[in-house]
């Protein structure tokens, strides 16, 4: 079990696809980023508008999904949890719905990057935007 942790921009996702990526048929990916994406895409929806139209419905199915986990036989499987995560609190609570026991769990953390580089890759994502107020509030949990 890989938990991935940090602030948005900060590189969780292309972490996990460059150490990853060769080897899906043994990792399965639990991230609610792209759990957002893809149900934004089915509506015709940006990332912004379908996290804030519909914040219970984007918990309730990834829920959802973490309950057929639950279900799945993981033998020489890995769990990647990709998420913003940022308390201890916070990560402990999601591991939590796990009901599969790992023989190891590994949490990154990712330090905080520049400012000027963390906006400049959130600049880069389009329909996805996290107020400046947000990203502070973020930064000081951090």
């Amino acid at each position: 079990m890989f938990m991935l942790s940090g602030l948005p921009g900060c590189g969780k996702s292309t972490f996990r696809a460059k150490l990853f990526n060769n080897h899906n048929e043994f990792a399965s990916v639990i991230s609610r980023d792209e759990l957002i994406e893809y149900i934004a895409d089915e509506f015709e929806f940006t990332y912004s508008e379908m996290f804030n139209l519909a914040p219970k419905l984007i918990d309730a199915i990834f829920d959802k999904n973490i309950k057929e986990l639950n279900n799945t036989s993981l033998d020489d499987f890995h769990v990647i949890w990709d998420m913003t995560n940022l308390t201890k609190k916070s990560r402990k609570r999601h591991m939590d719905k796990l009901s599969i026991k790992f023989d190891k769990k590994i949490c990154i953390q990712y330090t905080p990057m520049p400012r000027s580089e963390v906006k400049e890759r959130l600049d880069g994502r389009v329909g996805k935007d996290i107020s400046e107020e947000i990203y502070s509030t973020m930064f000081n949990w951090f």
